[in-house]
């Protein structure tokens, strides 16, 4: 029997499988819980394949199996125990499965978006195995392609439109964060210095700046580039606080490649599903819009497609409410265009301090080992950021587009807060 068939009983095996079948006309004869990876994997830590055997006690009174998907913390890591902890992400997640998803799909509302959850309560999540449909995660590293844009921004669309559609079906005025402000707080507006995610985001500044006094040695312009930068972070707290005015949707919040797992047939893209909701929050769509394919994408790419995108995304998002008067009097495309062009420069940021952790190569830091993963995040961060920029040249090739890119963006004359206004 696998050492892993403790982390749940027979009873819980017996709850997966009536929730799946929707009914309880089977008798369990064994389960098997096996490990994925030996690595941590991201903040949920170990990830694990369940597989249930039964034989049906109903026409066709077969014997069966199953399988599904679990992710549980890893409480050997005190350092991801302290990041959960801070980001509420187990609350989050839980609320999410347990409340909104069932609230939404009594109100039939779409969330097709999100893999069927089974157990989610505590520090352990089973989920329905989507491999067994054939989806499959993203390359890491790699980009999207213009289909994998779509689909992924039309994913993101329902998300955003399933929240609209259930504010909505609460009531005139009804609002999520106010509601629940503790499930949808942005983990980025706190403004305590002692902020586990403040402390994470000054380290990658810390990495990026003496990156950006190499690049931009000889640049008469460099030293108004560091000055609109410093302004850019000073401002980010007011950024956040007033994004919470304008048109408002759940976000996903961290929707990077790894989060996203595609259906393909034949090789050719069919949809696609967006995992992990540790990280929900309430915001602007444009912000999440902007993460997506500032994260995905590389910068010439960008610059032939991102306003294609942009607009693709507001048609699904239309498409998911019920008419064309909804949205406009909700979020209006001038103003949603608008927001996107404000919030710019900022997520760029956010999506360069990310890639200082997504696109670094595992040999730069050993998250199984708890005392190196607090010195990477939290006082070698600006060093190993450093370190892969001179030796690594894709990531090098990538930082630097990207700090361009952003340098673009600060330099322009933009008041952000009049803007936000």
């Amino acid at each position: 029997m696998s050492p892993y068939n403790k982390l749940l009983s027979t009873d819980q095996c017996k709850n997966i499988l009536s929730k799946d079948l929707n009914h309880q006309n089977f008798t369990i004869k064994s389960f098997e819980i096996s490990s994925l990876s030996d690595k941590i994997e991201g903040f949920l830590g170990e990830h694990f394949v369940v597989i249930i055997e039964y034989d049906l006690l109903e026409e066709p009174f077969c014997h069966c199996k199953t399988r599904y998907f679990m992710k549980m913390l890893s409480g050997a890591s005190q350092v991801i125990t302290q990041i959960t902890t801070a980001l509420n992400a187990f609350a989050k997640e839980e609320f999410f499965y347990n409340f909104l998803l069932v609230e939404m799909n009594k109100n039939h509302i779409d969330v097709s978006f999100a893999p069927k959850s089974y157990i989610c309560k505590s520090n352990i999540v089973v989920l329905e195995d989507l491999s067994m449909k054939e989806y499959r995660n993203f390359p890491k590293t790699s980009f999207f392609d213009v289909a994998h844009c779509k689909q992924a921004l039309n994913t993101l669309a329902k998300l955003h439109s399933s929240s609209i559609l259930y504010e909505r079906q609460l009531g005139k005025d009804s609002n999520l964060l106010y509601l629940y402000p503790e499930m949808f707080k942005n983990v980025f507006s706190s403004k305590d210095s002692n902020n586990i995610v403040q402390k994470w985001f000054k380290h990658s500044l810390e990495g990026l700046f003496p990156i950006i006094e190499h690049i931009y040695e000889k640049d008469a312009r460099k030293n108004d580039f560091i000055s609109k930068l410093n302004e850019l972070v000073k401002n980010s707290h007011d950024i956040l606080d007033n994004a919470s005015k304008h048109g408002c949707a759940i976000l996903h919040g961290d929707v990077w490649s790894n989060n996203f797992l595609f259906k393909y047939k034949e090789e050719t893209l069919t949809d696609c599903v967006l995992i992990d909701y540790q990280m929900v929050n309430y915001g602007p769509p444009s912000m999440e819009v902007l993460h997506l394919l500032y994260c995905n994408t590389r910068k010439e790419f960008r610059d032939d497609h991102l306003s294609e995108f942009i607009d693709f995304y507001y048609d699904r998002l239309q498409a998911n409410l019920s008419s064309e008067s909804d949205l406009n009097s909700f979020l209006p495309k001038d103003e949603f265009l608008r927001l996107c062009e404000v919030y710019k420069p900022w997520i760029k940021l956010q999506c360069i301090c990310d890639k200082c952790v997504t696109f670094i190569p595992d040999k730069y830091v050993n998250v199984t080992n708890d005392d190196d993963l607090r010195k990477y995040l939290f006082e070698d961060r600006a060093k190993v950021i450093l370190t892969c920029f001179e030796n690594e040249k894709s990531f090098r090739e990538v930082l630097s587009e990207d700090i361009e890119e952003l340098r673009e963006l600060v330099l322009k004359d933009l008041s952000l807060k009049s803007n936000l206004a």
